[in-house]
């Protein structure tokens, strides 16, 4: 803030203060509703309402971020979850969440594996291997 101050000083001088007033107020807002609408979206990436995000935040700031800093929002509000319904819903967040990148990772898989079939179809999957030196047999 104490650059905004001292432009402000600086301008006041030329009587442009009203210009650089206004674009402070636009650049705040500016950062404050990108803030927003990345916290909105941050949380619909995991299924989770603005509520539920910023508990997570909240644990983050705590042990949790020590103890799990790997694992997914789902997994640390569902250690944390406080009741049995919250430990269901973020359990059943969390199997669906999975169940999705698995299915991903699998189709993935096959269009690899059908990839790599067309491409080097020729070439033996295992291909023979020099022991010689490895032996302890002199020739």
């Amino acid at each position: 803030m104490k650059k905004y101050s001292l432009l402000l000083l600086l301008y006041s001088q030329l009587g442009l203060a009203a210009d650089v007033i206004n674009i402070i107020t636009q650049n705040t807002s500016s950062q404050n509703s990108t803030l927003v609408s990345t916290t909105i979206g941050k949380a619909a990436d995991w299924n989770l309402n603005e509520t539920e995000w910023k508990h997570y935040l909240t644990l983050m700031q705590g042990p949790s971020g020590r103890y799990y800093p790997h694992l997914t929002p789902l997994e640390v509000l569902g250690i944390n979850a406080d009741n049995p319904e919250d430990l269901k819903h973020f359990a059943e967040l969390s199997v669906l969440r999975e169940h999705e990148k698995v299915e991903k990772e699998l189709r993935f898989n096959a269009a690899f594996q059908e990839a790599a079939n067309r491409l080097y179809s020729e070439e033996p999957v295992i291909k023979p291997f020099d022991f010689s030196h490895y032996s302890t047999i002199e020739k």
